[in-house]
């Protein structure tokens, strides 16, 4: 398995991230908005490009603010 944004090798699949495909339904109390029918595609994102990403780090980007 390899990465979808840093193109490494992933040694562990903790922290992982699937990429995938649906449809949305949004909710009107707030929060995360509801995928119906979710399909994982098979990209995977690392640990670590997965916090960068949560984050707003990027690749250029020296250290946190």
């Amino acid at each position: 398995m390899t990465c979808a944004r840093c193109n490494k090798k992933i040694e562990s699949t903790h922290g992982l991230a699937y990429e995938i495909k649906g449809w949305e339904k949004p909710r009107s109390s707030g929060g995360t908005n509801h995928v119906l029918w979710k399909e994982r595609t098979g990209r995977i994102m690392c640990s670590t490009c997965t916090v960068k990403a949560t984050y707003g780090v990027t690749d250029d980007q020296l250290t946190l603010t």
